[in-house]
């Protein structure tokens, strides 16, 4: 059983996902930020028991099992996972680590190779359903990582969500969704040339 989960990024999706967490009675581990959702968490939680903070990602992770990242782009990454006293600095092994980043392969794959070289097991997983999804716990999330692991993160991202996939090796399910998003705005160009085109007659 997981107990101690690291989350990286209490945004509008990350706030609403942690939520689920320890109320789960999971312990969540968190970075100390003056955001308005970690003050709120924090003022939350302070006095469940159950809420760690810490001012490095490399002390952060040296007390947990499982972490999850749900931040901006590559770079924010690359900070969290890659810095100085960065994630992958305080890593232990056997950790399993979920990225909900709509990241881009490259880092991905990166990510995958610098993870498992401590012997931890990096997934990359994007995820759908917005904000009213990651509230009522019902996101949709595509997962690539190492299959035989796999199983192993069903158990924290099941409190959150009701559809999950495993589509391949690390970076398919970003490409995928990147994909997804060219032929859907493309798609949306066509449409609105064809409407012109009709009004023009």
């Amino acid at each position: 059983m997981i107990k101690n989960v690291g989350f990286i990024g209490l945004g509008v999706m990350g706030y609403n996902i942690a939520l689920h967490i320890i109320n789960a009675n999971k312990n969540v581990h968190i970075i100390n930020r003056n955001s308005v959702n970690t003050l709120k968490f924090i003022k939350k939680f302070k006095n469940s028991g159950r809420l760690f903070t810490y001012d490095q990602y490399d002390h952060l992770s040296n007390k947990c099992d499982f972490i999850i990242s749900c931040v901006g782009k590559d770079l924010d990454l690359k900070n969290v996972y890659l810095s100085k006293n960065g994630i992958l600095k305080g890593l232990r092994p056997k950790t399993l680590i979920v990225d909900h980043t709509t990241a881009s392969y490259d880092i991905s794959k990166l990510l995958y190779e610098k993870t498992l070289g401590k012997k931890c097991y990096f997934f990359d997983a994007p995820i759908s359903g917005g904000e009213i999804g990651a509230i009522n716990g019902t996101l949709s999330i595509m997962v690539g990582g190492k299959k035989s692991k796999f199983n192993n993160i069903k158990e924290i991202l099941d409190l959150y969500s009701k559809s999950l996939i495993y589509m391949g090796i690390s970076g398919s399910d970003n490409l995928l969704k990147w994909l997804i998003k060219y032929v859907c705005n493309n798609y949306s160009r066509l449409a609105e040339g064809l409407n012109l085109l009709k009004k023009k007659n």
